[in-house]
């Protein structure tokens, strides 16, 4: 992995620890004494998702077409733009989509909207079409995952964890490695509605 300068540097050591607690299975620190944001985490995670999630054979989503990352956040998108930068998982390119329509969305294999566009009320047509399109979705809005979403990364305990709807995931043909799923706690769709 590049190192672009200081951020560069804080994301390899929180991409090694989110990498390290893999087989421990313990779930990543964001805390200001590791002098990592919740942003930054955050996109730890979602480079890690390419590795620990896996998608149907579908059009357009099969190697060696890129592996695409739709982001509508503007904080999250620079740093995860840094972090993929020259990144290849399995002979495939790993791109950043800062926008993206309902047309496009089939091209992507993560949706990312962030927070504050959903607490607008923008962006949950494309979460509800990503299901229906095989594309994870995620935000760190808190509830995501009881209102459609598949992936809520939430701060819990000054930590980010990913809080996972295992029926919405499901229904979308996407499977999930049981190493993510012990750093998660998983729902379903009644616990979520709860």
């Amino acid at each position: 992995m590049r190192h672009p300068g200081p951020l560069g540097t804080r994301v390899a050591r929180c991409l090694c620890m989110f990498l390290l607690s893999l087989p421990a299975l313990m779930p990543v620190a964001a805390s200001a004494a590791d002098g990592v944001s919740e942003t930054e985490v955050r996109a730890v995670f979602l480079y890690n998702f390419a590795s620990f999630v896996r998608w149907p054979d579908a059009v357009g989503k099969a190697a060696p077409q890129p592996f695409r990352y739709c982001v509508l956040d503007d904080d999250l998108a620079p740093v995860l733009d840094k972090v993929l930068r020259g990144e290849r998982i399995e002979g495939r390119a790993l791109t950043l989509v800062r926008e993206v329509s309902g047309a496009d969305l089939p091209e992507c294999h993560v949706l990312y909207v962030g927070r504050a566009r959903l607490e607008r009320g923008q962006g949950w047509e494309l979460v509800r079409e990503g299901g229906e399109a095989q594309v994870l979705t995620v935000s760190d809005l808190e509830g995501f995952e009881g209102r459609g979403g598949m992936v809520a990364l939430v701060p819990k305990d000054r930590r980010i964890r990913p809080v996972i709807n295992i029926d919405a995931v499901e229904r979308a043909a996407l499977r999930v490695s049981a190493k993510l799923l012990g750093l998660a706690t998983v729902t379903r769709d009644a616990e979520a509605r709860n």
